[in-house]
């Protein structure tokens, strides 16, 4: 279904329909939305087979290009702004962000976004503040990929059936590597930080033991970097203090997010806005929006797939994944498709209430 998905989507596309639907949508129904597009890395460098969330310079360069003539190319605190204010959108917008604060978006996506004349908004971790800027994740998944089994004696630390997932994911290949690597990653997400970061540590070793070490594109902004993007007008936003695993933190997912935001903060940076790392239904809670609205912040997103409307909750707000190969043409389209979505849906609330109505004369009469 989801390939069925996308294929519709690229005959859209090609076909010219997406420019007659947002004429139409604009000029006549007076319609707007926004688009918060999340990027992970900028970069020519293969990242492997544990998410490969890389875009090519030259394919992001096409993406700015492009947006930045279609849509209005907007910040958090705008779009804040806008939500706040109750008003409709009088013309579509477009966010560019990119999570976890590496240094390939320092040192590819903002040059480009500024040739341009317009600028992104950068989530950071406390991660970027510590000697090692590294995250927990790019090190496991780093490591994992390369682990053979004469590592296995130099692990010690590990919840039950760790070691023996990896002793299978060195042996595997393929399809079947991944899996376990999805399992490992999973029993990882229930350790607490202290735990999860003692076997970071010993997998680390074992990289640099091997002379693997790690792909630089995993390698985070430094501090310096990222004070540099906010003073050339860049927004920054908090990005949890760890890359936890909300969900999964237990009694640590509220010190995640005031930790995160005190330490951007205690750096002189000004933040506003939140992204929960991996961002899907099962990985936020209710209680996150009083925690965030605590801290200070306005405004979180996640990375439920979906463009933003007038009515939508700011402390929850969807977005636009951007993968490897989506071409601006296919974007646009995606967002497209997701506005049309939006306004089917509003108008079925519309007339449900009439529905209802009339279904309660029947049942009196």
């Amino acid at each position: 279904m989801k390939a069925f998905k996308i294929f519709g989507v690229w005959v859209l596309a090609a076909l010219g329909a997406v420019a007659c639907a947002r004429f139409f949508r604009n000029k006549i129904l007076k319609k707007r939305f926004i688009g918060i597009l999340a990027y992970h890395h900028i970069t020519k460098n293969g990242l492997g087979p544990v998410s490969p969330v890389a875009t090519l310079p030259g394919v992001f360069s096409r993406h700015v290009k492009v947006f930045s003539r279609v849509f209005r190319v907007l910040l958090m605190k705008d779009v804040c702004a806008l939500l706040k204010s109750g008003a409709e959108f009088d013309k579509d917008g477009l966010v560019f962000t990119f999570d976890d604060g590496y240094r390939d978006s320092f040192e590819e996506a903002a040059p480009l976004l500024e040739a341009a004349g317009i600028r992104g908004v950068f989530y950071i971790t406390g991660v970027s503040f510590t000697p090692r800027a590294l995250l927990w994740n790019d090190i496991v998944g780093e490591a994992l990929v390369s682990l053979s089994l004469r590592d296995f004696g130099e692990l010690e630390l590990g919840p039950s059936g760790f070691k023996d997932l990896l002793r299978k994911t060195a042996l595997a290949h393929g399809k079947k590597k991944e899996f376990f690597i999805g399992q490992a990653f999973d029993l990882l997400f229930e350790e607490g930080p202290v735990s999860r970061q003692k076997i970071c540590d010993q997998l680390h070793r074992i990289l640099i033991k091997n002379k693997t070490g790690i792909n630089p594109s995993r390698i985070l902004m430094d501090p310096e970097e990222i004070k540099t993007l906010a003073l050339r007008g860049h927004e920054i936003g908090a990005h949890t203090l760890t890359h936890a695993r909300l969900s999964k933190s237990g009694g640590t997912a509220k010190n995640e997010i005031v930790e995160s935001v005190y330490v951007l903060r205690k750096n002189g940076l000004t933040v506003s806005s939140f992204a929960f790392p991996f961002g899907m239904d099962g990985d936020m809670d209710l209680s996150c929006r009083d925690t965030l609205r605590h801290a200070g912040i306005s405004n979180a997103v996640t990375m439920k797939k979906n463009v933003v409307s007038s009515a939508s909750d700011l402390y929850f707000l969807p977005r636009i994944p951007v993968s490897p190969h989506h071409g601006a043409s296919f974007i646009t389209a995606q967002f497209e498709c997701m506005a049309w979505a939006q306004l089917a849906r509003s108008l079925f609330h519309v007339f449900r209430p009439i529905k209802t109505a009339e279904n309660l004369l029947v049942n009196v009469n």
